[in-house]
C-alpha cells in the first residue's frame, strides 16, 4: 500500500493489530505519540510500508461516500459527523447519538 501523499486524507486506519507484540508496535511509545505530528501518526510514518496490511471496507466505511451500510464494523465521518449542526442527520448519525449518550451517562 502506498502512503497517500500531503493533499490526501487517507482512509486506512490502524483498529487493532492482531499481535500486540509486532516489532513495528514498538516505536509507538508515549513520547514519539506525543511529539509526532498528527499527520505523521495518521499516515503511518513510524512503520515501513511493506508492514501495512489491508482493511476490509467494512472495517472503514466512509460516510456520505457510501451508501448506508449495516453490517459496517467501523464509520469514518469524512466529511462531517452528526457533531456537527449541518451534518446531525446524516448515515449513522442515530448510532453516533446513542454511543454518544451511551459515554456521558
Amino acid at each position: 500500500m502506498a502512503r497517500p501523499s500531503a493533499n490526501q486524507v487517507p482512509a486506512q486506519e490502524l483498529v487493532e493489530p492482531d499481535d500486540l507484540q509486532q516489532p513495528a508496535l514498538r516505536a509507538l511509545t508515549p513520547e514519539y505519540v506525543n511529539a509526532a505530528p498528527g499527520r505523521d501518526l495518521h499516515r503511518f510514518k513510524w512503520i515501513d510500508d511493506a508492514a501495512i496490511g489491508e482493511l476490509p471496507l467494512e472495517w472503514n466505511w466512509l460516510v456520505g461516500e457510501y451508501e448506508y451500510n449495516p453490517g459496517a464494523k467501523i464509520v469514518h465521518f469524512t466529511i462531517g459527523g452528526p457533531y456537527f449542526d449541518e451534518y446531525r442527520d446524516c448515515d449513522y448519525a442515530v448510532e453516533w447519538f446513542a454511543e454518544f449518550e451511551s459515554c456521558a451517562a
